[in-house]
């Protein structure tokens, strides 16, 4: 009977942190990120222990590799890297249409999704920090109060939500604020 902290399991997210598209791309990154990485297993989805060759592989002894090992043998990193990759694999409620390959490393799938996301990311965080520059608090005609429903109506209308990133950048760029 397994258990339910085996690494062995294979989480399911809950459908909001499931990827979908760029909605879902942040809370699917951080639930990736942790359940590798709780399990041990972060060096196979950044790519740091690399498939072992049998060639290079010397079979010292037959017990069992630590999961975070960096040199397992061949067979552990198989089992770990579909690990991996099933934990990203599966919680994607439409992985092929993604463009994701199930034939690929964890590594290289998380590569792709990565650059496929950073960009429109990237491009969010510019539209959001546009928009912010473009209004001006004036206390003489408006309350501050007054001043953030607007600027929080107007992030709402355009369907993003304003982060941490960006309004940590627009306070870095304007400490006169």
């Amino acid at each position: 009977m397994a258990s339910g902290n085996s690494p062995l399991n294979v989480p399911s997210f809950p459908e909001a942190a499931q990827l979908s598209g760029q909605d879902t791309w942040r809370a699917f990154k951080d639930r990736v990120e942790l359940n590798v990485q709780v399990r041990g297993l972060g060096g196979y989805l950044d790519g740091s222990i690399p498939k072992p060759t049998l060639a290079t592989y010397i079979y010292t002894a037959q017990s069992a590799s630590p999961v975070d090992s960096l040199s397992p043998s061949p067979g552990k990193w198989n089992q770990r890297e579909h690990m991996v990759a099933s934990i990203v694999f599966l919680n994607c409620t439409n992985p092929i249409g993604i463009g994701i390959d199930r034939s690929d490393t964890a590594h290289k799938t998380w590569q792709y999704l990565i650059k496929k996301y950073k960009a429109k990311d990237e491009q969010c965080i510019h539209i959001a920090d546009t928009l912010l520059r473009q209004h001006k608090f004036d206390p003489e005609a408006t309350t501050m109060e007054e001043h953030e429903k607007k600027m929080t109506a107007d992030s709402a209308s355009l369907m993003q939500k304003i982060t941490i990133s960006v309004v940590g950048r627009f306070a870095k760029d304007h400490d006169n604020l």
